[in-house]
């Protein structure tokens, strides 16, 4: 765009008619009545003198300086504009006109009250710099040296010279940089395929996960908060973020109410929501939920190995009565305060100990031992139980029954009464007769070769 000089000398008029001008009668101000941004053309409502009509296609001064670079302002509908009138055809748009300035500018002390009509502008001192936006967004050089950028509704980043500090003040914070994201504050995250559209990721009334904009209009979500640092993303052209699912290629931690996919699917383990993880790209992961519990994660085997209950971790819980949990696929190992310690083997054979030190061990052809402190049981309603050994040895304090011990057709044998049976009988079998020994009441039978059937 040219300059306002060259745009006064391109003009028909001569030089000579340029001297004769008075420059009270041809310097105007109006207001804005349109505004053609594209073509950089704009009504002007001229009402200052005598004269009161519209000057119609005016063509707007966006440069202070020459073409193509420089401090560019495009007016907006009834800001006031300053022209020169070449002649009655011609008029240069040549400045703006505040009106009453003192009106909308704030006080040092910063107590001066808002008119309804204006939005205060910053007070500013000698040599300090302001550059102010139609919506209160400004660009402010403090005399000290400080530098702020402000947006309409407070967001900002504040270099503070004499702290030598940059400060932020924003709801949301998204850097993308050579491989690396950070995002921070409300979580946002890409809702349709193929754009760089994005909406909030709230909780409904039922404490759901869900986009923002599929509340009804009537109900508002609770807000959920994050800090994520990813190393290593594949960001593509088409605004798609790629999440599989060990990526990104270095790692990435995040801090967060929920932690949610690029997909806005919320990650949970157990049934409980995330929030912290460190994930690594070899599929491992460290994460805790909101419980407190701590995993440790094979991310290659979650998504549907974790929903089906299976997939790899070692969990620590925290309480007064803590889990310590370790799982490869369906098997896994449990350590718990009331319940004692459970081992459990993808087969579906287990062993319990319980709180007590009872000992409970089950295999998958429904055979089991149990161990407490009336005795041991041994129990296999399919299959035989059987005992081999070089020598077995059978010292009981009261009785030994071999069958049911209340059914008068059993063999009973005790220490005291299966030594005199063999005090007043000869036994001779396959063998001979067995040989034993009188300890009193700590008696041992010993006999090679008997067969109960």
């Amino acid at each position: 765009m040219a300059s306002i000089l060259d745009r006064v000398l391109s003009e028909k008029s001569s030089r000579a008619e340029m001297a004769k001008w008075d420059s009270r009668d041809n310097l105007l101000w109006g207001r804005v009545n349109s505004v053609d941004d594209e073509n950089l053309l704009m009504d002007v409502n001229i009402t200052g003198g005598s004269s009161n009509r519209i000057l119609r296609s005016i063509s707007i001064n966006t440069n202070f300086t020459s073409d193509g670079y420089g401090l560019r302002l495009l007016p907006s509908t009834n800001s006031i504009v300053i022209l020169s009138r070449v002649n009655d055809k011609v008029y240069i748009h040549i400045g703006y006109h505040y009106g009453a300035a003192a009106q909308i500018i704030s006080n040092k002390s910063n107590s001066k009250d808002s008119e309804a009509a204006v939005i205060l502008k910053r007070s500013i001192e000698s040599g300090e710099v302001q550059l102010v936006g139609l919506t209160n967004n400004e660009i402010y050089l403090s005399k000290d040296g400080s530098v702020l950028l402000k947006s309409q509704f407070g967001a900002s980043i504040f270099l503070n010279n004499l702290m030598h500090r940059c400060e932020g003040n924003f709801a949301n914070l998204k850097y993308e940089m050579d491989g690396v994201r950070i995002r921070a504050g409300n979580i946002i995250r890409p809702v349709v395929t193929n754009t760089n559209e994005d909406d909030f990721i709230v909780l409904d009334e039922n404490q759901a996960v869900v986009k923002e904009s599929t509340l009804a209009e009537d109900k508002n979500g609770t807000s959920l908060r994050e800090f994520e640092v990813q190393v290593g993303t594949l960001i593509s052209s088409d605004g798609v973020d790629y999440d599989p699912p060990i990526s990104p290629s270095v790692g990435s931690v995040t801090f967060a109410d929920k932690i949610v996919t690029e997909k806005a699917e919320e990650i949970k383990v157990l049934n409980k929501s995330v929030k912290f993880r460190i994930k690594m790209p070899n599929g491992f992961s460290l994460a805790i939920d909101e419980a407190g519990s701590m995993f440790l994660l094979d991310d290659t085997q979650m998504g549907v190995e974790q929903a089906a209950g299976k997939g790899n971790f070692t969990n620590f819980q925290v309480g007064s009565t803590p889990d310590k949990t370790s799982r490869c696929g369906e098997s896994m190992i449990i350590f718990n305060n009331d319940q004692g310690i459970y081992i459990k083997h993808v087969s579906g054979s287990n062993v319990w100990i319980d709180k007590d030190g009872q000992i409970t061990m089950n295999d998958s052809f429904k055979n089991s031992i149990y161990m407490q402190q009336k005795g041991i049981t041994l129990h296999s309603p399919d299959g035989d139980i059987n005992l081999i050994g070089k020598k077995i040895v059978l010292a009981p304090e009261s009785n030994v029954h071999i069958g049911d011990p209340n059914s008068a057709a059993d063999i009973v044998l005790g220490t005291g009464a299966f030594s005199k049976l063999y005090d007043v009988h000869t036994h001779k079998g396959p063998v001979g007769p067995p040989a034993v020994t009188i300890m009193g009441s700590e008696a041992i039978v010993s006999a090679k070769g008997i067969v109960t059937t």
